[in-house]
């Protein structure tokens, strides 16, 4: 079971945020499609979305695809990523 982390707290850790244009999504629910992401490396980044609420550690190539992802399940997780990928 993944824990509900708050969009604040994840803001807090450094997360940036990020806004989307998708006139389908706005329709649905009334507000622009956003997305929260927080850079560790060049090519390895933490993503989340609105819509499932999931974390996700993500690993790119330089043409930024998705070569591997994990679905980060806790609080105590993701800071355990941050600190492990910080200088």
């Amino acid at each position: 079971m993944v824990d509900q982390i708050t969009y604040k707290t994840l803001i807090d850790l450094g997360f940036k945020r990020f806004e989307g244009n998708d006139n389908v999504w706005f329709n649905k629910y009334g507000y622009e499609w956003f997305w929260l992401e927080l850079k560790l490396t060049k090519r390895i980044h933490v993503f989340w979305c609105p819509e499932d609420k999931e974390l996700i550690l993500r690993r790119t190539n330089k043409k930024e695809d998705i070569l591997s992802k994990h679905t980060i399940k806790s609080l105590k997780e993701l800071k355990s990523c941050i600190q492990f990928f910080s200088n």
